[in-house]
């Protein structure tokens, strides 16, 4: 009597073949599952971006609304290679204006100097502030909120400090002088006679391949590495890989634009809008956009 339903043998598992195509099967969808995957994570890195930028542009336009006047670019040159001062950035002076109100009052940049704030409040100047970081860019060696490749030197004998990073840098135009930001610039809406939908006023910049990111605090010109390059950029500079447009063998990164996206990086413009420009942007109109009062008509790609 067949005790076992009526089957003459009991199978217990799969055979050597049926594993392998099972496991073939499943590489097959994870392979498939992969990209997809890494696309939706982009698409939201890429979405939490311009909302970062989308918030710059509400705080600077607060800022302008009580100030009237944009932030200068930074509070004073950063003094010299021989005698550095660091000097507050655009960024610090709009913490208020980006619900960081109590971080400002702290470093009361109004009364106090960055220098002094190294020796004070140094945790301050290290925080990782989530509305100035890329969540597409690779973090440094110490963690991605850190900009640990352009460390200041100066303030602390003896010590090479990294503070927080920002992957946001204000735009300098493309020369430094004809943009929204410079040294002790005081910049109105009303300067902005290229139109403020035809302006870059903060652009992308990743910590990839010599372009070492921003700073949000502040700058100081000890070396170039933490001089204005630290806070703003220039369209001078070709997107990507920083090849100075006027020659073929002049490249310096740390002051272009670029991101870790898909082909482009994300730029905020005057009007407080945000859009992407490709890597292949027209060089011209690059360079124009940098500019607040060339009187060149730009079209925007």
């Amino acid at each position: 009597m067949d005790l076992k339903g009526g089957h003459g043998r009991n199978r217990s598992g799969f055979t050597l073949i049926e594993l392998l195509v099972v496991i073939a099967i499943i590489a097959i969808l994870i392979a498939l599952l992969v990209p997809a995957v890494q696309k939706v994570r982009e698409a939201a890195a890429r979405a939490t971006c311009e909302n970062n930028l989308k918030q710059l542009g509400l705080g600077l336009h607060s800022y302008h609304g009580t100030m009237k006047v944009f932030p200068p670019g930074s509070v004073g040159n950063g003094g010299t290679a021989a005698a550095p001062v660091p000097a507050w950035g655009w960024a610090t002076l709009i913490l208020p204006n980006l619900d960081q109100a109590p971080l400002y009052q702290q470093f009361d940049p109004d009364k106090r100097t960055l220098q002094q704030a190294f020796t004070s409040n140094l945790p301050g100047l290290q925080l990782q502030l989530a509305v100035f970081i890329c969540p597409s860019d690779a973090g440094g060696s110490m963690g991605a909120g850190f900009n640990d490749n352009r460390k200041f030197t100066k303030p602390i004998a003896g010590q090479n400090i990294a503070i927080g990073k920002s992957n946001y840098p204000g735009s300098a135009g493309d020369n430094g002088s004809d943009g929204v930001f410079a040294v002790d610039s005081k910049t109105k809406i009303a300067h902005i006679t290229d139109g403020t939908s035809n302006t870059f006023m903060v652009c992308e910049r990743d910590s990839l391949e010599g372009r070492y990111a921003a700073v949000w605090a502040g700058q100081s010109q000890e070396a170039t590495i933490v001089g204005m390059s630290a806070i703003t950029g220039q369209t001078q500079y070709r997107m990507f890989d920083g090849q100075l447009f006027t020659t073929t063998t002049t490249f310096d990164p740390t002051w272009c634009y670029a991101s870790q996206h898909t082909g482009g990086a994300n730029f905020l413009f005057c009007d407080g809008t945000v859009r992407y420009m490709t890597r292949g942007i027209d060089d011209t109109i690059f360079r124009n956009l940098g500019k607040i009062a060339d009187g060149n008509a730009v079209t925007i790609p």
